[in-house]
Order: structure tokens, then C-alpha cells, then sequence
């Protein structure tokens, strides 16, 4: 009838399937995609959809973009004194990074890192904070977050002396670039 329904997208006897895993993956015509967002342009033209760079927050005059903060936080945060107890996301840190990066497959190992950790693991971040001046800010539920090993803010947005700077300018944004993960489960 040249209309789009439900059907136009999904595969209705998938989404009857017992298992929610298969459901979750093949719901979708065409399934699987490499990213999500693949499925969409093979109606829509990529770019008109392109997203903004939420990473990439300083101009080439070494100004912060100021609408970028607020992708990921109700306000702009005091880069100069604002701990990450005193900043407000929009959402809670998994969903905010997830809106832009799918979590899972190759990620380190494919293990859900979103987890608050033993009291081992907690020693041993509060260790590695201290030998290495790094910060390894938890979720408000004493979670591990993406922040947790990862720098979401660019090279220059929060003075290099603080904790939090580092990282910013390393591959992947890791923490403490190429022995992050060594570090922390040497344990």
C-alpha cells in the first residue's frame, strides 16, 4: 500500500521468538549490522544524519565549545575546581555514552564493566590513582562507568595538573594510556 508500518522495519515472526537475545539482534530486516545506526540509511541518507562530535570540544583558538558540554551535562561544569561528584549529566553515564557508542563486541574482552567493584578492585584504583595522578571517578551508585578507564573530554578542556586531565590526549582516551588495563587486573 506504500505505506510504512511496523512491518517496514521488523521482522514480526523474529520478535515472536522465545529468546530476547535473538529477538534484541535480528528484530530488524536485514539483521545484524555492524553499527546500529546502519540499519536506518539504508532508507535514509547518511548525511543528513550525521551526529556532532561530542569529543571534539575546543575550536582551533583553543576555545571550549560550550554547547558540547551540555550533550553530556546539565550545566557547564567549573573545569578549574568541579570534582565528578559535583557534575550533573544528563542522564546516567552508561546511557549517555551509549547514545553515540555501542558497548560490547571486541570491548575488552567482551565484559561488562559496568560494575561496582570488589573492595580488592577498589584498592587497587585508589593505588593506581595515587602512583599515577590519575583519576578513576566511579558512578553516584559506586559503579565502574565508561569515565572510569576512559577520558571523555578533549586534550585542553580540564587543566593538565588536575587528576582527571590525563588520558585526554591518548589512543582510545585511556586513563593511563597502553598499561590501564595491566595495572588494573594484575590484582
Amino acid at each position: 500500500d506504500g505505506k510504512i508500518s511496523c512491518k517496514t522495519c521488523h521482522d514480526l515472526y523474529l520478535q515472536c521468538q522465545e529468546s530476547s537475545k535473538r529477538k534484541k539482534m535480528t528484530s530488524l530486516r536485514g539483521a545484524p549490522f555492524k553499527k546500529r545506526t546502519d540499519f536506518c540509511f539504508n532508507c535514509h541518507n547518511k548525511k543528513n544524519y550525521e551526529m556532532q562530535d561530542a569529543h571534539d570540544q575546543i575550536d582551533e583558538k583553543g576555545k571550549i565549545y560550550a554547547n558540547k558540554c551540555l550533550y553530556c551535562h546539565v550545566k557547564m561544569p567549573d573545569v578549574k575546581k568541579d570534582e565528578f561528584k559535583d557534575i550533573k549529566l544528563v542522564k546516567n553515564i552508561e546511557a549517555v555514552c551509549q547514545g553515540c557508542h555501542v558497548i560490547g563486541g571486541n570491548h575488552s574482552g567482551n565484559f561488562n564493566h559496568m560494575v561496582k567493584p570488589s573492595d580488592k578492585y577498589l584498592l587497587t584504583m585508589k593505588k593506581m590513582e595515587i602512583t599515577f595522578g590519575i583519576s578513576m571517578p566511579l558512578d553516584d551508585k559506586g559503579k565502574m562507568s565508561c569515565m572510569t578507564c576512559h577520558n571523555p573530554h578533549e586534550k585542553g578542556i580540564i587543566p593538565v595538573e588536575r587528576p582527571a586531565a590525563k588520558g585526554a590526549d591518548s589512543k582510545y582516551r585511556h586513563r593511563l594510556p597502553k598499561i590501564l588495563c595491566i595495572e588494573c587486573h594484575k590484582v
